[in-house]
């Protein structure tokens, strides 16, 4: 399998005529070649380190940014040069130099990096007390599989804020899910969660300088779901209710890489459990008892936004599977996390 994507590399290389009509080219290959073992090849292509909220002040831009893997392409056979190897070694350090800036030691070793000018390719990697590199190798099946396990080790994303409202902003598809879902529910809503809408409303009210009915904005986006209900105060409580579930299901996962005794996250068990066993997650998570299992008392005990816990069905607990399948996409540990 491997073999066929050597010759499309080589043939690819061979035509080429710049680095830019190469990256092009490699890109839908790389793309293709990681898909075969399960990876979906997203990359931030030539965005600056700070506007990815990597860097406070790195204007730089990366080829190509993908999990925790910078990787830049050069023009065709380039790196048989010595004088530019070093200089494109010297750029693939500046940008891991910047992006691991608070932790030289810990957070290095989750990063790294890769030049590529389609005959040739190299990898730099941190030892614990500063960048190595390794190669030039010609592309063969042996480099094509260490750059996959790249990719497969480090295709975690960074946890940014950026990052998070790709992923979980309003119109992400995760979002669009569990909140239509949870509008379905609240416009036939069990007793209970009447109750605590209620008084959610009223205190809201109490606090906002303009009525809910004040929204069309708000409403001619649910419009655009196909949200039936016209009531933007269901709306809202909709959308307050899964950002409450995106932070505290984000907390979880954050102590999860501080706690030395956890194994799996909540985030993974719920990712892959029974419709029964997820609602006995999320109850644990909203009355407590997980964060006491943490030895954490008083973070949540069953606010107004823990009615969804009441409301089972298969197509809530699939979007909040989403929801949690999708935080998984990221690496807790990460350490720069841009306010």
């Amino acid at each position: 399998m491997l073999e066929q994507f050597v010759k499309r590399i080589a043939e690819t290389t061979r035509r080429a005529k710049s680095e830019a009509s190469l990256q092009i080219k490699l890109e839908t290959i790389l793309a293709e070649l990681l898909s075969l073992y399960g990876i979906d090849y997203q990359p931030s292509v030539n965005e600056t380190l700070s506007s990815q909220g990597l860097s406070q002040v790195d204007s730089t831009r990366p080829d190509s940014l993908f999990g925790h893997v910078v990787l830049d392409y050069k023009a065709p056979g380039l790196l048989k040069n010595t004088k530019e190897l070093r200089k494109a070694k010297r750029q693939i350090t500046g940008y891991l130099d910047n992006v691991t800036a608070k932790d030289r030691v810990t957070e290095a070793q989750k990063w790294a990096g890769i030049l590529w000018d389609g005959a040739s390719i190299t990898f730099c990697h941190s030892d614990g007390r500063g960048w190595q590199w390794s190669g030039p190798f010609p592309v063969s099946e042996a480099s094509l599989l260490r750059l996959i396990g790249n990719y497969r080790a480090l295709k975690r994303k960074p946890l940014t804020a950026r990052l998070l409202a790709q992923s979980f902003g309003k119109e992400s598809d995760v979002a669009r899910a569990a909140i239509t879902t949870m509008c379905d529910h609240l416009s036939k809503p069990r007793h209970r969660t009447t109750m605590l809408y209620r008084e959610w409303k009223r205190l809201f009210e109490q606090v906002s300088t303009f009525g809910l009915d004040q929204l069309p904005a708000l409403k001619a986006w649910a419009a655009s779901l196909g949200i039936a209900t016209k009531d933007a105060s269901q709306i809202l409580f909709a959308i307050h209710s899964y950002y409450a579930l995106v932070v505290k299901l984000l907390t979880s996962e954050l102590l999860t890489t501080i706690n030395p005794v956890a194994v799996e996250s909540i985030c993974q068990q719920m990712a892959n459990s029974s419709v029964a066993r997820l609602y006995q997650l999320l109850a644990d998570l909203e009355n407590g008892n997980y964060w006491h299992s943490l030895r954490i008392s008083n973070f949540l005990e069953g606010d107004f936004f823990s009615w969804y816990t009441n409301e089972r069905s298969n197509a809530l607990a699939a979007a909040i599977q989403e929801v949690a399948a999708e935080l998984l996409q990221f690496e807790p540990a990460t350490s720069l996390i841009k306010p």
